[in-house]
């Protein structure tokens, strides 16, 4: 009960779940946040709110402040760190398979993210793709980009204050999510690329890549994986090149 004071002092927990939201938890177990008709403002929320009821009543009762002081201090840490990270954890919340399998979990979805790119080689072929900024919001234009982990992206909304995008390349398909706050801090690494901006291509070092319908570009982001992000002067997408 300490732990959960503390929690709502700390503006950690906002909310709490309506008597037929925990009847609906308890006869489904994994209910959505859709059929629970609830938005978590954290995983640790999330964990507390959701998963912790469901979870006590099969751990022996001499494990059981062990495990919420871990998922406590878990879920407190990832509120400490860049914001790209809690959003990231949060989407893919409902994939936790047990509170008690949280450990491996976070490992599993995070170490994608984290693991350094193999030197991107910018060479022929290149594939390229568009991503909608409407995915993320629905008046979201994408405006200056910058790196915030090996594959995840800050896209600011160039018009709207309090909104900005997360571009998390390494999934398939792209993940792209929404957040009220900047995703964390640029991590700049110098990229020796000769780029050439014309209508509706580019070209990179000396191979022309067509990227239809851009017209004039905005902003662009070469990321150290071998992809380069870029957005027009009058559209929501982004067109995604990725070499080789």
């Amino acid at each position: 009960m300490d732990l959960i004071r503390e929690g709502i002092g700390g503006a950690y927990l906002t909310q709490s779940l309506q008597e037929w939201q925990y009847n609906y938890l308890i006869k489904y177990k994994k209910a959505s946040r859709q059929q629970l008709n609830i938005t978590w403002n954290s995983f640790l929320e999330y964990c507390l709110l959701k998963e912790m009821p469901l979870t006590l009543s099969q751990v022996p009762a001499a494990q059981q402040l062990e495990l919420i002081t871990k998922i406590w201090n878990l879920g407190e840490n990832i509120l400490q760190e860049a914001p790209w990270m809690g959003l990231y954890i949060l989407s893919r919340a409902e994939e936790l398979p047990a509170l008690t399998k949280i450990e491996e979990f976070l490992i599993e979805i995070m170490a994608p993210l984290l693991h350094p790119p193999e030197k991107a080689r910018w060479q022929p072929p290149y594939r390229v793709s568009i991503l909608d900024g409407r995915d993320i919001h629905d008046n979201f234009i994408p405006g200056d980009m910058h790196q915030v982990a090996p594959s995840v992206v800050c896209v600011h909304d160039r018009r709207l204050a309090g909104v900005y995008g997360g571009i998390f390349m390494n999934n398939a398909p792209k993940t792209l999510l929404y957040h009220n706050q900047c995703l964390g801090r640029a991590q700049t690494e110098k990229c020796d690329i000769n780029l050439t901006f014309e209508d509706s291509s580019v070209t990179i070092q000396s191979n022309q890549v067509e990227l239809t319908r851009l017209g004039e570009h905005y902003s662009y982001l070469l990321c150290s994986s071998g992809q380069l992000l870029v957005s027009a002067v009058d559209s929501q997408r982004i067109w995604q090149v990725v070499a080789g």
